[in-house]
């Protein structure tokens, strides 16, 4: 597993600095054009319209990222990385369990490198004092979250969110089999998207049956009876559906 998580992270970590890289660029050029148009009484047309551009790009990272957890797999059955992949004596449970890790390591690594690069740059904007104010709010957030009263809650609500994690990307992973398994002679592979939108419907029509069936939820208080109407605002089936 060890040797397999190293490969990954081999084939990936120039792309993802790459991005860290674009990521700060399009942060240092936002946040400064942001101070700069707030400062004037008659704002520039032209200012305006770059910190629309930059916005897009800080977007567009984000759908890049997307595409390089995506491309780690799919690039294992649609390019020739694949025949030395599978030329290895590897296991189908190492390979996947090494795309799984990677993909959540390199989620949580993006998700704190954009929190921190935007953190500096709206420091620049509020400036030290009202960003200081607004990160003590913070904390005082974070420590009510684990507080004893919500601690086991909270974590609970963690590790459902990380399985929410695994379970988008073995969906995906498997929408790309089957469409590799049915569409051979496709050699763009991105059909694999289609599935992807139906078996996620699928799943959320199973989630909604056994909320529908099994009304539990776990609260600060425990587990609760709560009925599935109340929890949707309507005990109509088609209507959460569609």
């Amino acid at each position: 597993m060890l040797k397999a998580l190293k490969y990954e992270f081999k084939n990936t970590y120039k792309f993802f600095l790459i991005l860290l890289l674009g990521m700060v660029f399009a942060n240092f050029m936002l946040y400064p054009l942001m101070t700069k148009i707030a400062n004037q009484e008659n704002p520039n047309i032209v200012i305006g319209l770059l910190i629309g551009v930059i916005a897009l790009i800080l977007l567009g990272c984000s759908i890049v990222f997307i595409f390089m957890i995506v491309s780690s797999f799919r690039k294992e059955f649609y390019t020739d990385q694949g025949y030395f992949t599978f030329s290895r004596p590897l296991s189908a449970s190492t390979f996947l369990g090494s795309k799984l890790i990677s993909s959540l390591i390199w989620t949580v690594l993006y998700t704190i490198a954009f929190g921190i690069i935007n953190m500096v740059g709206l420091r620049v904007v509020i400036g030290n004092a009202e960003f200081a104010k607004m990160m003590s709010e913070i904390l005082s957030s974070f420590r009510d979250m684990f507080s004893n009263s919500t601690i086991i809650l909270n974590i609970i609500n963690i590790i459902y969110s990380i399985l929410g994690s695994i379970h988008g990307l073995l969906i995906m992973y498997l929408s790309i089999v089957i469409s590799k398994v049915l569409f051979k002679k496709n050699t763009l592979g991105y059909i694999w998207f289609l599935f992807f939108i139906g078996f996620s419907y699928l799943t959320n029509i199973i989630n909604i049956i056994i909320y529908k069936n099994i009304p539990y939820y776990l609260t600060s208080e425990g587990i609760k009876y709560v009925p599935y109407d109340v929890v949707t605002g309507s005990g109509n089936l088609a209507t959460n559906l569609f």
